[in-house]
């Protein structure tokens, strides 16, 4: 489990444009092994062990982007994920983060 802390950096990541996610994308079904290029060299082991820690939301930082892309997308390597009760945490932060920024935007 992560930390309040690493989800909140997460949060403030995401909202500035430092990670890519599975919800950047428009099938993340069939796009995850392709972006996310790990999950095609997993094995069905691998696969299901990873589907029991119940991922909802993954992601990388574009940081770790490799050179290629494929479908006007990043690819990666790499992977990071968070489960439901990570997720849940860091989009209420995320979100009292846009929240603030756009306060400050309507001053």
């Amino acid at each position: 489990m992560k930390t309040d802390e690493e989800l909140k950096k997460i949060a403030l990541d995401l909202y500035s444009g430092k990670i890519f996610s599975d919800r950047h994308l428009n099938d993340p079904e069939k796009e995850i092994p392709l972006v996310f290029m790990i999950v095609g060299f997993m094995s069905k082991e691998d696969i299901k062990e990873l589907e029991s820690k119940e991922p909802v939301f993954v992601y990388e930082y574009l940081e770790k982007a490799n050179k290629m892309g494929v479908n006007g997308y990043p690819t990666f390597f790499t992977m990071r994920y968070l489960n439901r009760e990570e997720y849940n945490k860091m989009i209420g932060y995320h979100e009292k983060i846009k929240a603030s920024i756009n306060c400050v935007l309507e001053m």
